[in-house]
C-alpha cells in the first residue's frame, strides 16, 4: 500500500501546473494586448468633443488660432509672363499653386487655420458670370484644408468691377491695359451703370 500512496504523490505531483518564464511573458502579453483592445473600444464608443468654433476667436482663452495667410491670384501674361513652370507664380490661372503637402505641413507646423486670399468666383468684368475654373481652384484648396484638419476663412480679392490692380499697386499696373486696372466697383455711377 505504502507502494501506491507513493505513485499517487508523484502523479499528483507531476500534473500540478508549473509557471515557467517563457509561461509568464506570454500571459502578461495576453492580458495587455486585451488592455489595449477594451481601450480602444471605450475611446470608440466615448462622445466625440466637439469644438465651439466661435470660442476659437474668444482671445480670453489665449490664443486658439494659429496659421497663415496664402495668396490665390489670377495671373495675368502682362504681370506675370508667360505661362510655363518656372514662372514664379506658377502655370496656371490662379497661383501660386499649392499641394496637400504643402499643406499638411503647415498643419504639422502646428497650425489650424488658414486664411485663403483667392481670386473673387466671379469674373471682373460685365456681364459678372462665374468663373468655374476659379471656383474649381477654391475647392480644390478648401478640401487642401480640410484634408489636413484645419480651419479656413476665405477673402475674396477680386469680383465684379474689382480687378488684382487693387493690389498690386500702381507702379506695377499704370502701364498695362484698362481691364486690368478694373476698379469701378468703387465708383457707383460705372458700377451700376453696368449692373442696370
Amino acid at each position: 500500500m505504502e507502494y501506491e500512496d507513493d505513485d499517487k504523490s508523484r502523479l499528483h505531483r507531476s500534473t500540478k501546473p508549473s509557471l515557467n518564464p517563457r509561461s509568464i511573458i506570454y500571459l502578461t502579453l495576453v492580458i495587455l494586448g486585451g488592455i489595449i483592445v477594451l481601450m480602444v473600444i471605450y475611446s470608440e464608443l466615448q462622445p466625440t468633443q466637439t469644438i465651439d468654433k466661435m470660442e476659437l476667436w474668444n482671445s480670453c482663452n489665449g490664443t486658439q488660432l494659429r496659421g497663415a495667410n496664402i495668396l490665390q491670384r489670377h495671373t495675368y501674361f502682362e504681370i506675370d509672363g508667360p505661362s510655363s513652370e518656372l514662372r514664379p507664380i506658377g502655370p496656371g490661372i490662379i497661383g501660386p499653386p499649392y499641394t496637400q503637402n504643402d499643406i499638411d505641413r503647415l498643419s504639422a507646423l502646428g497650425a489650424n487655420y488658414v486664411v485663403v486670399s483667392h481670386a473673387g468666383l466671379f469674373t471682373e468684368t460685365f456681364p459678372y458670370t462665374l468663373d468655374q475654373s476659379i471656383q474649381d481652384n477654391l475647392d480644390n484648396t478648401l478640401d487642401m484644408i480640410a484634408e489636413a484638419d484645419m480651419f479656413a476663412t476665405i477673402s475674396l480679392r477680386t469680383g465684379p468691377g474689382r480687378s488684382e490692380s487693387a493690389f498690386i499697386g500702381s507702379e506695377i499696373s499704370s502701364g498695362l491695359d484698362l481691364n486690368y486696372n478694373d476698379m469701378c466697383v468703387y465708383n457707383r455711377t460705372s458700377y451700376y451703370n453696368d449692373i442696370f
